[in-house]
């Protein structure tokens, strides 16, 4: 984490509120500060809460579609990764996840 980071702050914001309202949070960070809410938590977090608070930022499907995407990357794709998150999901839960990759990847 950085220096004077409080990152009990991040926590106690983003925990409590639902995606719809942590979108709301980051736009308002955003243009408020004008730059990017995600760049910061990564810049001044790490590990496993660097991860959960980036998470916080996403509606769910655009999250999984992201960490898909990360499945595929390099060499070979990392099919527990992709089994976990398509089989830990319902039939609607994975059209929406499906949806967010094509239009967040084409």
């Amino acid at each position: 984490t950085g220096i004077g980071t409080d990152e009990s702050v991040f926590i106690t914001i983003l925990a409590k509120n639902s995606p719809a309202q942590n979108i709301a949070v980051k736009e308002a960070y955003e243009n408020e500060h004008g730059k990017s809410l995600a760049g910061m938590i990564a810049s001044e977090c790490s590990g496993n809460l660097k991860m959960c608070l980036l998470a916080l930022l996403l509606d769910p499907a655009n999250w999984f579609a992201v960490r898909l995407k990360d499945s595929f990357k390099g060499f070979g794709t990392s099919d527990r990764s992709v089994c976990r998150i398509l089989g830990c999901h319902d039939k609607a839960d994975v059209l929406r996840i499906a949806q967010a990759y094509e239009n967040k990847y084409g």
